[in-house]
Order: C-alpha cells, then structure tokens, then sequence
C-alpha cells in the first residue's frame, strides 16, 4: 500500500471517528428543531480533561495546567498544546466574559495533497456551485458489512432531497477506497 494510500486512510478513518464520536449517543436529548431553545453541548474531552462552554476562564484554565501547555495565550485565548515533546496541537480555547465560549479540539491534521484534494472535493459539493451554503441537515452514520469488506457510510440528508454520501471502505487484504457522491 503506497504512503499517500494510507495517509488517505487514516485522514478518512479519523473523518469517520470524529463524526461517529461526535454524533448524539441513543439517550442524549433530542437534536434542536427549529424554533426549540438551543441545547446545551456536551463537554469536550481534551487530554483527559473536560471543558463546557460557559464555564469559568480560571477553572479551564486550571485544567489546562493539569493536561497540557498553552501557547499564543492572551484574553481572548489560547493554543492547547501536548504536555511532553513532541509537542502536538490538541486544540485551542476562547474566552467572553470571564468563560469559555469555544472549544476546539483538533482530531487529524494532513499535509497529503490526496487528502487535501478530498476534502476540498466535499466542500465544493456542499456549496452545491454557490459561494456560501447554510442548510439543515439530516445526517446517518452506518456500517455495512459484507464477506471480505467493511464500508462505513456517512450521509447527509438535505431537505430538497439532494444527498451527499462518504463511504470508507475497507478490504480484507487492506486495500481501502474512499467514495464521495451526489444522490438524488
């Protein structure tokens, strides 16, 4: 299997994950309706430490001291970076107020032009030929197994009926592909 191969693999496996991971577990609450008032999110995990939007900068930042290394810190926010070399990116956290008001927790990074291509690839079929796109979205992550294979399946569910699906799929001997299509 070439490098590119399976750098694509795993920038396409971590897609998966973070969507799977971050997609509402069986007995969350329901998902926002229009006109309903917003949920409050789940925490975020990073380094083994969770965050919550809204609470207080001086308990996350607490935590951080815990965890992790900040850099580039200022009012407004900070770097979340690994504890030991080699010092990675784990994310960033911003402040309004005296609380957090964003987390970011950072899953994959690539370098790889077959990624990069992919995922600039995925962002134009979601402008669908605009310049900007703002829609609802009904989205299903699934499984499919067969004899020698494993396809995992991400689906986007537009209200016009137009869908955009990603499916990884994995062979038995290692081989993978990755598809993106347009279904009416």
């Amino acid at each position: 299997m070439t490098r590119n191969r399976r750098t694509l693999q795993r920038v396409t496996g971590s897609l998966l994950t973070m969507l799977l991971c971050g997609a509402p577990q069986a007995d969350a609450a329901p998902q926002n309706r229009i006109g309903s008032p917003p949920q409050t999110p789940r925490p975020l995990n990073i380094a083994g430490k969770e965050f919550r939007i809204g609470m207080p900068r001086e308990q996350a930042m607490a935590l951080l001291a815990e965890c992790c290394n900040i850099s580039a810190q200022s009012e407004q926010g900070t770097f979340i970076l690994s504890k030991t070399a080699p010092y990675m990116l784990l994310g960033g956290i911003s402040f309004r107020n005296g609380r957090v008001s964003t987390i970011e927790k950072d899953e994959k990074q690539s370098q790889n032009k077959e990624a990069a291509d992919f995922v600039l690839a995925f962002y134009r079929l979601l402008l669908d030929g605009r310049t900007t796109s703002q829609s609802a979205v009904t989205m299903s992550v699934f499984p499919d197994e067969i004899s020698n294979a494993a396809d995992r399946h991400i689906v986007l569910a537009f209200p016009d009926g137009r869908k955009i699906r990603i499916k990884h799929g994995a062979l038995d001997t290692g081989d993978v592909v990755v598809d993106l299509t347009e279904e009416r």
